[in-house]
C-alpha cells in the first residue's frame, strides 16, 4: 500500500468516530428536510427491510475491517437499528 494511502487509511480510521454519532441522529437537513421525508420517495421506489438489514451488514463489516471493537460495533448497530421505522417510514 502506498504511503498516501495508508495515510488516508489512518486518517479514515482516526476521524472515523466524529462522523459515527452524526450518521445517526435525527436531524433536518441543511434546507430543512426531516430525513424520513427526505427518504419516503426511495421507499415509495422500492427501499425495504432487505436493503436497510444491507446497510446494517456493510456498517458492521466496514468497522470490523477497521478494527474496531465488537462492542462497539454492537453499539453502532443498535444505534442505526433505531433509525429503521424513520428510514422506511414504518
Amino acid at each position: 500500500m502506498t504511503q498516501a494511502l495508508e495515510s488516508e487509511k489512518h486518517s479514515t480510521k482516526l476521524d472515523l468516530p466524529s462522523r459515527v454519532p452524526i450518521s445517526f441522529t435525527r436531524f433536518t437537513t441543511s434546507v430543512g428536510i426531516a430525513r424520513g421525508s427526505a427518504l419516503a420517495k426511495l421507499v415509495t421506489m422500492g427501499l425495504n427491510e432487505t436493503h436497510f438489514n444491507g446497510v446494517l451488514e456493510h456498517l458492521a463489516s466496514t468497522l470490523q475491517e477497521l478494527g474496531v471493537s465488537d462492542e462497539l460495533i454492537r453499539e453502532a448497530a443498535a444505534i442505526a437499528a433505531s433509525t429503521r421505522q424513520d428510514v422506511l417510514g414504518k
